[in-house]
């Protein structure tokens, strides 16, 4: 017992995977084709399993590799190896799909994220009985539900880091100035000093502290000519001539397209809020919450790098 346990500790299971393509293959080249290595490396793993076992297992020749007696019987074994960890790998899936319960989201108005799109696609391809739940509210009336623990997963802007609460970068929403098309200076790049005495549309409890700032810096918003709280309604007014107002510029991208509204200030000259994935500490111990932030957090992340 005790060399048997010596030996299952110190062999690497993943020559077992090797030999086992040699044996169904005949043939090292064809194996390392099938596992995408090179033939070489598949000679030496193939090298170290017989030093492993202490016999010859393929007699190599030049028409491919034959089996040895210790071979043959090494090879039923490792394709057993093989259809075991096939059946594991099934197995977890299987009880990925059989997960059921509830997630509950709350989320800032008309944030337009493909990658949010993407990660609740993907969440419920794998888990499909698990049923999402999704609600709407400013940023701060988020932060107040999660720490009232009535909702797993806000997505929202966040301005300090309550020690209640977890966070998971996602992306930076930016917010630029629009203007409609009967508005004085539709059609202008202009400058942030030009829009002190413009009539503003203000969102109220939906706009961000990062450009609250920015307006209290640069004098902007004085003058209003209107406000809402709804970002599709404020750009309603600002699109009729109401006042230049604020959007994500995801949101705005159709009407500037239709030409219904104009971007005052560059992207770059605009302020921006960075958005996180924000439970509570102990809704992160529920599986479905752990495991939706993590998918969440992994195609932004994924998006950043380039990969998708």
């Amino acid at each position: 017992m005790s060399s048997f346990s010596t030996f299952s500790r110190e062999l690497d299971w993943n020559l077992l995977k090797v030999f086992h393509e040699v044996a169904e293959t005949g043939s090292l080249t064809r194996a390392a084709d099938n596992l995408q290595r090179k033939q070489p490396t598949v000679s030496a793993a193939l090298s170290r399993l017989e030093s492993c076992v202490g016999a010859q297992l393929v007699e190599r020749g030049s028409r491919g590799g034959t089996l040895t007696p210790k071979g043959r019987a090494l090879a039923q074994l490792a394709k057993r190896v093989c259809e075991t960890t096939e059946a594991v790998s099934d197995t977890l899936l299987s009880a990925q799909a059989a997960i059921y319960g509830y997630l509950n989201l709350l989320v800032i108005s008309n944030m337009i994220a493909d990658d949010f799109d993407r990660a609740l696609e993907s969440f419920h391809a794998t888990y499909p009985h698990v049923e999402i739940n999704v609600g709407v509210a400013p940023w701060r009336d988020v932060h107040d539900a999660l720490l009232r623990r009535e909702t797993d997963v806000g997505i929202a802007p966040a301005h300090f880091f309550h020690p209640k609460l977890h966070y998971r970068e996602l992306f930076r929403e930016v917010y630029v100035p629009y203007c409609g098309c009967n508005h004085a200076l539709y059609g202008r790049h202009a400058e942030v000093a030009e829009l002190r005495d413009a009539y503003f549309v203000l969102t109220e409890g939906d706009e961000p502290e990062d450009l609250q700032r920015f307006r209290y810096e640069h004098g902007l918003g004085t003058y209003v000519g209107g406000r809402s709280a709804h970002l599709e309604e404020a750009k309603r007014l600002a699109r009729v001539g109401v006042g230049v107002c604020f959007l994500p510029n995801t949101l705005a991208e159709p009407d500037v397209r239709k030409g219904h509204l104009w971007p005052l200030l560059t992207a770059e000259q605009s302020p921006s809020s960075q958005l996180y994935a924000i439970a509570h500490h102990s809704s992160v111990t529920k599986l479905t919450t752990r495991m939706f932030i993590d998918l969440l957090h992994d195609t932004f992340a994924s998006r950043a790098r380039g990969a998708i």
